[in-house]
């Protein structure tokens, strides 16, 4: 868990991601053997990555109501970008299976 994105799609346009992401991919590469989910925020937009079979979760934020109208048009009240406030039930498995659900915050 981190506050700052490892890696992810969203971190491109955004920015906000982890200086050492690079030590950090390599060393989970190096436990391959252990299922390893990283989740972070920051950047406040619903993302998800596969890389090297880890998985990368940034799940939004609640505190959308701070954007106000939101900055674009077409998405709808508070969205920042496409993603709306709300937030993320994680459910983990002894397996190691994670599932990821974003639930937007409903007005």
């Amino acid at each position: 868990m981190s506050h700052y994105p490892i890696l992810g799609v969203s971190t491109i346009m955004e920015g906000g991601n982890h200086t050492d992401a690079r030590y950090l991919t390599d060393l989970f590469s190096r436990h391959a053997d252990k299922k390893i989910t990283c989740i972070s925020g920051h950047i406040h937009l619903q993302d998800a990555a596969v890389y090297n079979n880890v998985h990368y979760y940034c799940n939004g934020a609640l505190s959308g109501f701070w954007w106000e109208d939101g900055n674009k048009e077409s998405a709808g009240k508070c969205y920042y970008r496409e993603t709306p406030p709300g937030y993320a039930i994680l459910d983990l498995y002894e397996d190691g299976r994670v599932n990821n659900q974003y639930i937007p915050h409903a007005f």
